[in-house]
């Protein structure tokens, strides 16, 4: 899904597209980009959606080091 997300660098602005193009559903869509991207070891990727979904869940930012 990032490549969709291809010009946004921040999970801010990311986590306000994934709510235009999602709904309600945009936590769970930005989820799964976070678990894929876990799965396949792009760390980036993972850190990128993992803020993300902080952003969209009220979750506190990690800052992962995963």
């Amino acid at each position: 899904m990032k490549g969709m997300f291809a010009n946004i660098s921040d999970p801010d602005t990311a986590a306000e597209a994934a709510i235009e193009l999602f709904g309600a559903e945009a936590a769970t869509a930005v989820a799964y980009c976070a678990l894929q991207a876990r799965t396949d070891q792009r760390n980036e990727d993972y850190k990128f959606w993992f803020e993300t979904f902080c952003r969209l869940t009220g979750l506190p930012s990690m800052r992962i080091a995963h």
